[in-house]
């Protein structure tokens, strides 16, 4: 598609007061979006962001399906990376 942009780079900001759980959840949610636009499955076509093939400006904000993705694998991730990490994490 003519058009498609790739971001280079990336801000994510995250409030600074949720507590250790949220925040660890929050920070693996958005690093799931920012795979998406690394591995190509989200894309920027005239100012639409296309989920592989979806345009999903055009949905709610529960039927979006990289929001749905990234709901359905934070957890996932929050756990993997609490047993691979080597260290007891406490507060989360």
């Amino acid at each position: 598609m003519g058009g498609e942009r790739h971001p280079r780079t990336f801000l994510l900001e995250l409030q600074s007061n949720m507590d250790k759980r949220l925040y660890a959840l929050t920070l693996l949610h958005e690093l799931i979006h920012v795979k998406q636009w690394i591995d190509g499955t989200m894309k920027l076509n005239r100012g639409n962001r296309i989920y592989r093939g979806i345009n999903v400006e055009e949905l709610d904000y529960s039927d979006q399906p990289h929001e749905v993705e990234a709901h359905e694998n934070e957890e996932k991730y929050l756990l993997t990376f609490m047993c691979d990490s080597g260290r007891v994490w406490t507060g989360l």
